[in-house]
C-alpha cells in the first residue's frame, strides 16, 4: 500500500512540477492564470477529501474509493496530454483533483487498517517520507520527459503508469 501511495504521489508531482510550464507553452498562461486554476484544483480537493470521502467510504468502502481515485487521476493526467482547449483543461484537473482527493484519505485509512494500533504512528511516518521522496523524484521524472521528450509526455506517461498499476494491483 505504501509503494501504491508512492506511485500515485510520484505521478501527482509530476503534474504539480510541470504545469506552470506547460501551460505557458500550451495557452500562453502566466502566473495569474495558473494561480487561478490551483486555486481551483485545491478547492476541488478540499470539497472532494471534505465532503465526498466520508459517506462514500462508509457506501462503497476505502478499497474501491482508492481504485476510483487512481483511475480518476490517470484519466485527467491522460486529459491534460490531450487537451485541446481551456475547457478540456478545466476538466481533466478537476479529475485529477477529485481523483487525489478521494485517494488520498482512503489510501491513509487502508494502511492503517492492516497494522496493529502500536505501530500505526510509525506507519503513518514511513508512509510521509515515502511521500516526500516520491515529491523529489516525480518532478525529476517529469523535467525529463518535458525536456527530452515533450510537454505532454509527463502527462500521457503518468497517466499511463496508473491505468498499469491498476490492472496489475491486486490488494487493492
Amino acid at each position: 500500500l505504501i509503494l501504491l501511495s508512492f506511485t500515485v504521489t510520484v505521478v501527482f508531482a509530476m503534474m504539480e512540477s510541470t504545469f506552470s510550464l506547460w501551460s505557458e507553452r500550451t495557452f500562453e498562461w502566466g502566473a495569474q492564470q495558473n494561480g487561478y486554476i490551483f486555486a481551483y484544483t485545491g478547492l476541488c480537493g478540499a470539497l472532494t477529501q471534505g465532503i465526498l470521502v466520508g459517506p462514500l467510504a462508509k457506501y462503497f468502502g476505502e478499497k474501491l474509493l482508492c481504485r476510483i481515485g487512481i483511475f480518476l487521476l490517470s484519466i485527467g493526467m491522460l486529459g491534460v496530454s490531450l487537451t485541446c482547449s481551456i475547457y478540456h483543461v478545466y476538466i481533466a484537473l478537476t479529475f485529477i483533483a477529485v481523483g487525489l482527493g478521494m485517494f488520498m484519505p482512503s489510501i491513509s485509512s487502508l494502511i492503517l487498517s492492516v497494522v496493529s494500533e502500536d505501530r500505526r504512528g510509525w506507519v503513518l511516518g514511513v508512509n510521509q517520507s515515502v511521500s516526500s521522496m516520491s515529491r523529489i523524484i516525480g518532478p525529476i521524472i517529469a523535467g525529463i520527459l518535458f525536456e527530452f521528450y515533450g510537454k505532454d509526455v509527463p502527462y500521457a506517461f503518468g497517466g499511463i503508469l496508473l491505468l498499469i498499476v491498476l490492472l496489475f494491483y491486486k490488494n487493492i
